[in-house]
């Protein structure tokens, strides 16, 4: 016997990307926009 069961997705939304090297040599952050995000979905 099968149960169906409602499976929701959920949307995780990034707003902001921070990369930084360790012992300090340096860091770096930047928002991503529609534009970007688009563009990064299409190459995906």
């Amino acid at each position: 016997m099968r149960v169906g069961v409602a499976r929701r997705r959920h949307r995780v939304s990034l707003e902001t990307v921070s990369v930084s090297l360790p012992f300090g040599i340096g860091s770096m952050s930047w928002k991503v926009d529609t534009t970007q995000r688009k563009a990064a979905w299409s190459l995906y």
